[in-house]
């Protein structure tokens, strides 16, 4: 079974299926796509979470899976598994096991698979094939500009906000395609008390808080402009969420990185532009970066982002703002 986001809260309002697989590009839908999953779970009395990181498909130990499969629940006969993948490839051993798990899927746990969008030959792929068979797989498609005012709107009217088709434009554009900062920017409007918001509205209120953001934060990373430091220590006075900041910053390396790799291939930086569903008003950023980078240095800053989203969510010790401003002082060097 093969769903879009918008598909899943329908789905769900029937039987669970034991395994979901989202993939996507898009961080904050597929953040969003775990969080209804696990409140589904939690609906249905799934408390406990096992929650796995695959940081290199070719060092992990892929018998965990079957074995947090086998094992049984500290709560309870249910629980739920997370296997959180930052690339998209599985290698060999990854292959078999998820093969191995989706034809003897046990039906009292829920295996979450999430990672960066796949090739499209692994949607040919036996195991993907043998996961969608067995379960579901959630498809988060990339938003380019042409769709992110609708994008908006539809976001912010479900929180009961109207934004006229100048605000959603005016918004799209001071974002530049970055959806963490877009929904920060519907929720800032909201929190103002604002239930209807022209272009006029906008301008005013996303225009006093352009000059400290996360985006323009990142902006500046990329550029190797030291002011992303001063940027920073603005958002954690204001009380800024360190996971989404983590996020939206490993989100451009992620990005820059896979430019840097098709720049290796002999491939033009505009073509990957478009692909990519980019703006073109940041093709100066990731050209810059590119530039001042490497391949091995960018894939050392998105293993650093990787671990610093570990602190941001408690799972590893440490102050996350601090590792952020580490990674954006090596990005500036």
């Amino acid at each position: 079974m093969q769903l879009r986001p918008d598909q899943l809260d329908k789905h769900l309002a029937g039987d669970l299926k034991p395994i979901y697989w989202i993939q996507g590009n898009e961080t904050l839908v597929v953040m969003e796509c775990q969080e209804v999953l696990r409140k589904a779970c939690r609906e249905r009395g799934i408390l406990e979470r096992d929650v796995y990181h695959v940081d290199n498909p070719n060092q992990f130990n892929w018998d965990t899976l079957a074995d947090a499969n086998a094992s049984l629940s500290l709560f309870g006969d249910r629980k739920i598994i997370e296997l959180r993948m930052n690339g998209n490839k599985v290698g060999d051993q990854g292959s078999k096991a998820l093969q191995a798990y989706a034809n003897d899927a046990n039906p009292d746990n829920v295996l979450i698979i999430s990672s960066p969008r796949l090739e499209k030959a692994q949607f040919n792929s036996k195991y993907f094939k043998a996961v969608q068979a067995a379960g579901a797989t959630v498809q988060v498609y990339d938003i380019g500009s042409d769709d992110l005012p609708a994008w908006l709107s539809t976001r912010a009217g479900a929180r009961g906000l109207h934004l006229t088709p100048d605000a959603c434009r005016l918004m799209a554009d001071r974002v530049q395609g970055n959806l963490l900062a877009a929904a920060q920017e519907v929720d800032k409007l909201l929190m103002a008390g604002h239930n209807e918001v022209d272009g006029e509205t906008a301008a005013a209120l996303v225009a006093d808080s352009a000059r400290f953001s996360v985006f323009t934060m990142v902006d500046a990373a990329m550029a190797g402009d030291s002011k992303c430091l001063t940027i920073l220590e603005y958002l954690r006075a204001e009380g800024n969420d360190s996971v989404s900041t983590i996020m939206a910053l490993a989100r451009e390396v992620r990005i820059g990185l896979e430019i840097m790799e098709g720049l290796d291939r002999g491939q033009r930086l505009d073509g990957m532009m478009r692909s990519l569903n980019l703006w073109s008003s940041k093709m100066p950023i990731y050209k810059r970066f590119s530039q001042r980078m490497n391949v091995r240095k960018a894939a050392r800053l998105l293993q650093q982002c990787k671990e610093v989203e570990h602190m941001s969510k408690g799972m590893a010790d440490g102050d996350p703002w601090i590792g952020i401003g580490r990674i954006m002082l090596n990005m500036c060097r």
